[in-house]
């Protein structure tokens, strides 16, 4: 008797969470997927279904090549931001204990302050009066200011590398912390030299942490907004961006739920392919060194 309330009492502990997961998560989604089977305007939604929603999406060029395009730079600052983060995280790994978490903490400062106005940096950096024209004229690269700085698909790229780097640092970080240091004297007694144990024994270790923080860099790119809508003007247009006009300006709910709920469905396949290889639960909390 005493077993059976003891197992009973768990499930009613965790029944207040699954009510607010199912509020806040499980029934908005099934909302938005519900309304993109119908149409919109301006009275609000025709309760008619229909799959025209979805057909538009495939027919019309301009949409799919801007999903195909946000997919594209989020692959792509993906890309860079693992490139500059594992280094980085590897020697943060690779110093003192003591002295770690300061250099984490150095990583994480410039993340307390707004992340609007984080972005808004960027223009006296990039603008045409701005840091780096000012450099690139004083060492006569330029003769003359230069706007592709701002307002153009490098500026989105950059604030979005400059945003989204500690989401990468901070796993690759961890995972390397939990590599057991005799692993690395083992493999140093066995002969091998510091490249060999690196790409032998330290990376295959790490790569949880790196596949894990590349994913959420990738989904966070692929559906950003702010950055989008602050520095990349008309040429930096991405489709979280769409998304959002369809909810605000255009005033087309069902438009709108179908695209998130295409977006949503390819980054879904996105973790499948990627728990074919590494298992889900391993990439995002980490598998035993």
């Amino acid at each position: 008797m005493e077993e059976r309330q003891a197992t009973r009492w768990p499930s009613l502990s965790a029944l207040p969470a699954g009510l607010l997961l199912c509020a806040c998560l499980i029934v908005p989604a099934l909302l938005v997927v519900f309304i993109s089977f119908f149409k919109s305007s301006f009275a609000g939604i025709v309760w008619v279904p229909t799959l025209g929603n979805y057909r538009h999406l495939l027919t019309t060029s301009t949409d799919a090549s801007l999903l195909g395009k946000s997919i594209w730079i989020g692959i792509e600052v993906t890309a860079i931001v693992l490139l500059l983060g594992y280094p980085m995280a590897y020697w943060v790994a690779s110093r003192q204990s003591r002295h770690r978490h300061f250099y984490l903490l150095l990583i994480l400062v410039p993340y307390w302050i707004s992340y609007l106005i984080r972005t808004y940096a960027w223009y006296p950096i990039l603008g045409t009066n701005g840091v780096l024209n000012s450099i690139l004229l004083w060492l006569g690269i330029l003769s003359a200011p230069s706007e592709r700085f701002l307002f153009t698909q490098f500026s989105v790229v950059l604030g979005l590398i400059y945003v989204w780097f500690p989401f990468a640092v901070i796993p690759i970080y961890l995972a390397l912390d939990r590599i057991d240091r005799s692993l690395l004297e083992a493999s140093a007694d066995l002969g091998a030299g510091r490249v060999e144990t690196f790409w032998r024994v330290i990376f295959p270790l790490s790569a949880s942490g790196t596949v894990g923080g590349g994913m959420l860099v990738f989904i966070l790119t692929a559906g950003s907004y702010v950055t989008p809508k602050l520095l990349g003007g008309p040429s930096g247009l991405m489709f979280g961006e769409m998304i959002a006009d369809q909810f605000g300006a255009t005033f087309n709910w069902s438009y709108g739920a179908c695209l998130a709920v295409a977006f949503t469905a390819i980054i879904a396949v996105v973790l499948l392919v990627v728990g074919r290889r590494i298992g889900l639960k391993e990439v995002f909390f980490g598998g035993e060194a």
